[in-house]
């Protein structure tokens, strides 16, 4: 045994104990266990498993044909989605870079936060009915990490949706939703046209949103690229819900 270690001495590859430890194991075993904890390291990771959808080739603007396959002659299809197990960072590896000497680490995690803070003021400037051109202006109540916390995930996902990304849908929506429901084209391209606009012109109609509500789910039924909207569609459904129960308060406020 050296100087400065204990071993369990059972062979069996337990967590060495540090001799002082070991020395007042009897008189306060309650210190030995803490003193044992501390000495473990946490984990800096744990694995989440993600998965990543891609896009369509798009289709030729003339024939509105995907593009074909030189070889087999089929039509080239979106990449199959990718599941992938990701290491994302533990809250004790966040604490340890936050309290370690290196300001770098310190940074990055702050610019992390400010980035998230700044995709949300980012909704406020771009917004089409009211957008933010004045610092007056600024809503600061949902700009806490409190607030953003409180969003589902499928809100904070929506903020991150591309406006190609809406657009393509609102294509692909018309496409679908005229042969799966036998609408007009005028009529499907309207709800497509409220649907990309994130629901905010009628969301202080129930019956509306209730009734595209409907013509989503209708659409995700027989989209061919369901998988690549999913996000997209996970969104719509929280925000669709979300107006169809919304408070009188929050409804009036949104008439003010």
């Amino acid at each position: 045994m050296s100087d400065t270690q204990a071993h369990t001495g059972n062979g069996s590859g337990n967590a060495e104990i540090p001799a002082a430890v070991a020395a007042n194991a009897s008189a306060n075993p309650a210190a030995t266990i803490n003193e044992r904890l501390g000495a473990v390291e946490s984990p800096k990771v744990m694995n989440q498993e993600m998965t990543f959808y891609f896009k369509a080739p798009r289709k030729d603007p003339t024939t509105g044909e995907p593009p074909v396959d030189k070889e087999t002659g089929e039509p080239i299809k979106a990449r199959p989605p990718v599941k992938l197990m990701v290491p994302i960072p533990t809250m004790e590896y966040i604490i340890d870079l936050l309290t370690s000497d290196n300001e770098k680490y310190k940074q990055f995690v702050i610019n992390t936060f400010a980035d998230l803070i700044k995709n949300k003021v980012r909704e406020q400037v771009n917004d089409d009915n009211a957008p933010v051109n004045r610092q007056e202006d600024l809503q600061l109540e949902g700009l806490t990490l409190e607030a953003l916390a409180e969003e589902e995930p499928a809100e904070r996902a929506g903020r991150g949706i591309l406006k190609e990304t809406w657009a393509e849908f609102e294509e692909d929506y018309i496409e679908v939703m005229v042969p799966a429901t036998g609408r007009s084209l005028d009529k499907v391209k309207g709800a497509a046209k409220f649907l990309a606009q994130r629901l905010y012109p009628v969301r202080t109609n129930r019956k509306i949103v209730t009734f595209l509500a409907s013509q989503l789910d209708i659409w995700a039924k027989n989209s061919q690229r369901m998988d690549e909207f999913n996000d997209l569609y996970q969104f719509l459904v929280k925000k669709a819900d979300s107006y169809i129960n919304m408070g009188e308060d929050t409804l009036l406020a949104n008439l003010e």
